[in-house]
């Protein structure tokens, strides 16, 4: 069976996202008591951490696990029309994305508002960059990705969306299905 570019991004992310989860980071200087993070800290250390973090996901690249991805993306490069490499570090940095944002549960309600909203902003872009893979094989009908599908369509044909903090892009309302506005919290 020959990867796809999916595929490529899935291992991507899974090695991103342990990566973030796992790697030994000196947070102390951004996250304080009881595990809150700095509202006014977090842009710079999400900039800090995922450099770090991405150190980290190349690093790994040298132990024996990785050798086979490596192996079927280079087997599977030959015939696919898409670059399976790129494909593969888009997911490694959404699987950033989200392992911080799980790392440091800044989705939680103990944490400051706008550090809510920097998490969520994280989660949806990584599940957008999951979404605007070429072969996506029917994510519309993937609860898990609510409205995800929606950004990378906006994205990809130059809808607007509104601005936010960072200068990113994300959905104006989560979804107007209740079961999906479970899922997305």
């Amino acid at each position: 069976m020959t990867m796809s570019c999916r595929d490529a991004f899935d291992e991507g992310y899974q090695y991103g996202f342990s990566a973030a989860k796992y790697t030994d980071f000196d947070d102390d200087k951004y996250v304080g008591d009881k595990g809150k993070v700095g509202p006014e800290t977090v842009g710079e250390f999400w900039e800090e951490f995922s450099g770090y973090a991405a150190e980290s996901e190349t690093n790994a690249r040298d132990y024996s696990p990785w050798e086979f991805t490596a192996k079927a993306i280079n087997e599977a490069s030959e015939e696919s029309e898409y670059d399976l490499w790129q494909c593969y570090l888009d997911g490694a940095y959404a699987g950033i994305k989200a392992g911080f944002v799980k790392r440091y549960k800044l989705t939680d309600a103990k944490q400051d508002k706008s550090v809510q909203q920097f998490g969520k902003e994280l989660e949806i872009e990584a599940k957008a960059s999951r979404a605007e893979q070429p072969d996506d094989g029917g994510a519309e009908g993937n609860p898990y990705l609510g409205d995800a599908v929606k950004l990378a369509k906006q994205r990809k044909y130059g809808y607007p969306t509104p601005p936010t903090s960072r200068g990113a892009t994300i959905p104006a309302k989560a979804s107007s299905n209740p079961a999906k506005r479970r899922l997305m919290r």
